[in-house]
């Protein structure tokens, strides 16, 4: 079999997406890069503070990669503590990070990494292919979009310092898979693996730039740098999570921080470097503050989820109720307040993903039809029970999203119950039907439509549909990227038009603030903060 050898990849930096909002206190240049006014005169003589603090406005279940998707633990862990063997680069293609190389089979079905030497974790151990064995059969057992990749295969030792893969059948997409699933295919001491068994780790050890210190339950995260980190590609070049790592702040804070006019207070006292998520009634005044640079971030898409497993919203009919039920655009503004924090977008993939961006099904989700809507509830026998619709209090955009949904859906006849609790409860209990019919949350940009969290019957919404199931088997298994893109339409147009997993509201923007002292901080999905640098 042929096979060609793809070498890492790291382009000079430059932007996942065009952000048009600038605050006045600094620039988000077109290459991605936050720019500082502080930072355009940083030389020699500029001192790099010590300690750099993050305002959050969550605490993560965890930090086991393999087994949580939350934004949170993902910032914090992907790329800073853990690394994965291929990560993505700012246009969603693959490039290697602790593989040096992969060979690929011509039909995508074999794949072998050979790794780079002289990896070390963070208690000292080489890392070798026992721990990447041991991590990637470990991150597929609990991402089954892996696992349906990946098929009956394992991955397998060829030597210390090669692995390998024969897929069961064959996947075009599966190194941008691995490299930009949310359930990250991060790199764990064999060891720390073993001692979990069925279980979350309990030692979160990488081989990134920065290590754990400190976990204060519901206060902050502590960790620092790692003097041993070896940096790899070409110093100053980096893409997307991809590229030279050079971090020089010694500890970096990231402080759980749920009431937003605290993060407000803090990113202007100087208490925090960085605050995250900010509302944006607040964005005139502190885009005003010549002490700091406002941020404008795009943050994904704004979506309803249905319990498709029971009660009314295992219908579909009933949800299609409800999708022509909502006014997008009012819940936008709803959630929003300013148009500047949102956009219309029907496709379930973003603009900035041309691959794979598609308008198919855009009719169904233009409908604001509130008699359809009545008369899809008629059809489908609803008796004007209550649903449940869950929201987090620690996401103000969450919140005003459920309110402006409970008010609408009751125009139409539909009994709302809103269930407000804070980020850690609607995890755990968005894993339980009986505890909501809808709840509320975002989705950040991925690689492909395979990838997408709510389209997999293991993730809470139970998409276990045989059609759903056959259109991402054929684009999983697809060599063809043209034929897979046409999959890909004639699937988004049956989720709008019959099967509706969801209810995409918009494609939305967050911002965020950091002090105009702070430099070189990036965007891609999640802050790329283990290159930013504070000044004093």
């Amino acid at each position: 079999m042929k096979k060609r050898r793809v070498k890492a990849l790291f382009l000079a930096c430059a932007a996942m997406m065009s952000i048009s909002l600038i605050g006045c206190g600094g620039t988000a240049q077109e290459d991605g890069t936050q720019t500082s006014k502080s930072s355009a005169q940083a030389d020699s003589e500029n001192t790099v503070k010590s300690e750099v603090h993050y305002a959050f406005s969550a605490q993560p279940p965890t930090l086991d990669l393999h087994t949580t998707s939350t934004t949170v633990a993902y910032t914090i862990g992907r790329g800073g503590i853990y690394e994965t063997l291929v990560t993505l680069d700012e246009d969603y293609n693959y490039t290697c990070e602790l593989a040096e190389s992969v060979d690929i089979s011509e039909d995508y079905k074999d794949y072998t990494f050979h790794l780079r030497k002289g990896v070390k974790f963070h208690n000292g151990k080489e890392m070798t292919a026992d721990d990447v064995v041991a991590s990637l059969n470990r991150w597929k057992s609990y991402y089954k979009n892996a696992s349906a990749a990946c098929g009956d295969a394992d991955f397998v030792k060829v030597d210390t310092y090669t692995v390998s893969i024969t897929l069961t059948e064959s996947s075009m997409g599966f190194l941008e898979m691995m490299g930009g699933a949310q359930n990250a295919s991060v790199i764990m001491p064999s060891e720390v693996i073993e001692a979990a068994g069925d279980g979350v780790v309990s030692e979160f050890i990488g081989t990134g730039p920065y290590k754990m210190d400190t976990w204060a339950q519901d206060q902050y995260i502590k960790v620092v740098k790692y003097e041993d980190y070896q940096p790899y590609g070409t110093e100053g070049e980096s893409s997307g999570w991809g590229g030279y790592k050079d971090p020089q702040v010694e500890t970096v804070y990231f402080e759980f921080v749920t009431d937003p006019a605290t993060r407000v207070s803090g990113i202007q006292t100087g208490e925090y470097d960085f605050a995250m998520s900010l509302p944006s009634d607040n964005y005139e005044m502190l885009k005003a503050n010549e002490d700091l640079t406002t941020m404008p971030v795009f943050n994904g898409g704004l979506s309803a989820i249905f319990d498709k497993s029971e009660g009314w919203t295992a219908d579909p009919v009933f949800r299609k109720a409800v999708n022509v039920a909502l006014n997008k655009e009012e819940c936008a503004i709803a959630s929003y307040g300013l148009a500047d924090f949102f956009r219309l977008d029907s496709s379930y993939m973003f603009k900035e993903q041309e691959k794979w961006y598609s308008t198919t099904g855009d009719e169904s989700y233009q409908t604001y039809d509130q008699e359809l809507a009545k008369s899809y509830l008629k059809e489908c026998g609803y008796d004007g029970s209550e649903i449940t619709i869950m929201v987090s209090s620690d996401y103000a955009d969450f919140n005003n999203l459920g309110i402006a949904m409970e008010q609408e859906l009751e125009e139409v006849g539909i009994q709302v119950n809103l269930l407000v609790v804070d980020w850690p409860t609607q995890q755990s209990y968005r894993t339980d039907p009986s505890k909501f019919d809808i709840f509320v949350t975002t989705f950040t940009p991925i690689a492909a439509p395979t990838d997408l969290l709510y389209l997999q019957s293991s993730w809470p919404g139970w998409s276990d549909d045989e059609m759903l199931s056959n259109y991402m088997s054929s684009i999983r298994t697809s060599v063809d990227a043209d034929a897979a893109k046409e999959i890909w339409d004639e699937c988004q147009a049956y989720l709008w038009d019959e099967y509706l997993p969801i209810v995409k509201i918009c494609d939305k923007y967050t911002y965020d603030a950091t002090s105009d002292k702070m430099a070189e901080l990036r965007y891609f999905q999640t802050p790329i903060w283990w290159n930013a640098v504070v000044y004093e």
